[in-house]
């Protein structure tokens, strides 16, 4: 028993040892500038206007890496909705961005 405790004393010790208290973060956390919820009504809006649409054509528009990251993630929510179909010829070809079919 006292060699577990032992062994479990090491670990939490290399453990600590790890830990660097001394590092301060002097920054400011931004807030999200883009959201999903957001993009969501967007994009929604864009298919209502166009039946079709290409992924690129989002990714355009985008100003950088997160607004990306939350757009994509934003078709993927359309998707599992079903508001929206996507499919892709290819490997690495664009990916069409069409409306659902309702009642599916």
């Amino acid at each position: 028993m006292l060699s577990l405790y032992n062994t479990y004393n090491d670990l939490i010790n290399k453990h600590s040892n790890k830990m660097n208290e001394n590092v301060e973060f002097k920054g400011e956390i931004q807030l999200d500038k883009y959201k999903i919820e957001d993009k969501i009504e967007y994009i929604g809006k864009k298919i209502s206007s166009k039946e079709k649409w290409l992924f690129s054509d989002f990714i355009k528009e985008c100003s950088c890496k997160m607004e990306i990251v939350v757009t994509f993630l934003a078709i993927l929510e359309l998707i599992k909705l079903k508001t929206i179909q996507v499919y892709q010829s290819n490997n690495f070809n664009d990916i069409h961005i069409e409306r659902g079919v309702v009642g599916e």
